[in-house]
């Protein structure tokens, strides 16, 4: 018998896996989304440059993730 692929329910995701695990591990509650914004400031912090971490977040334009991210490039003076 074969398993039956379903769509997976991302209120779902989120309430009976995300959040059980969150609590599990002793961390304070942070929504889902908070996690891409933790992968893009650690590519940054770790001196990936703008224009890969722009292709891993999908982002449609470089001004994205310089408006998003650039406050995190180190050494940089951005007023």
């Amino acid at each position: 018998m074969t398993e039956q692929l379903r769509v997976l329910n991302p209120s779902n995701l989120i309430h009976y896996h995300f959040l059980p695990a969150i609590e599990k591990a002793g961390l304070r509650r942070i929504r889902f989304h908070d996690l891409r914004h933790t992968f893009g400031s650690l590519l940054i912090q770790q001196g990936a440059s703008l224009t890969y971490v722009k292709s891993q977040m999908g982002h449609a334009s470089i001004r994205t993730t310089v408006d998003t991210y650039a406050h995190l490039i180190p050494g940089a003076d951005i007023a």
